[in-house]
């Protein structure tokens, strides 16, 4: 693909990136479910859009999904439609906090870390600890790791479990494990 890319002078990675990027979940996806955008205000007066995918059969569990696309890129098309087959397949809650991009302004990590730990913290005094759990993939896991550290360090409780899908968990990449 990059040979393709440098041939013909066009980032076809870009390009392809850009189709399959949105920052709305497909309407296809949807089938079967309450999906709902909500807003979610940060304590420096920002505000994230927050995406709700209610299943039919609740559980009252809830999973706060941080997507991947490394810091710079929205949700793809693939993320929006696992959200909502977890929700369909499980029962949960799936609830996808649009977090600002590290292209922004917004986006910077002293902002988007407390901002991330202060909307688990939310999450978890609604929905009790025992019922939050996190899901995040590929720069996700980073995001979730230093929120819930965030959690840890104030001494509030942090989500029941969590997935992290991720090759560099540890960025330092210094972890021998």
């Amino acid at each position: 693909m990059r040979g393709i890319s440098s041939f013909i002078g066009v980032d076809v990675y870009g390009l392809i990136g850009k189709v399959l990027e949105n920052d709305d979940p497909p309407w296809f996806g949807k089938s079967g479910l309450d999906v709902r955008r909500t807003d979610f205000e940060v304590a420096d007066g920002t505000t994230w859009d927050v995406w709700e995918f209610h299943p039919p059969n609740p559980t009252g569990k809830t999973v706060v999904a941080v997507h991947g696309g490394g810091f710079i890129v929205e949700p793809l098309v693939t993320h929006w439609l696992a959200y909502a087959n977890m929700a369909r397949d499980t029962g949960a809650t799936v609830i996808v906090p649009m977090y600002p991009l590290a292209k922004t302004e917004a986006g910077t990590a002293v902002k988007v870390v407390p901002a991330m730990a202060q909307f688990l913290s939310e999450q978890i005094t609604a929905h009790g600890a025992e019922n939050v759990s996190i899901y995040a993939d590929s720069a996700g896991p980073s995001l979730a790791m230093a929120a819930v550290r965030e959690l840890i360090l104030a001494g509030k409780p942090v989500p029941a479990s969590m997935v992290l899908l991720s090759f560099t968990p540890d960025a330092s990449l210094s972890n021998p494990a």
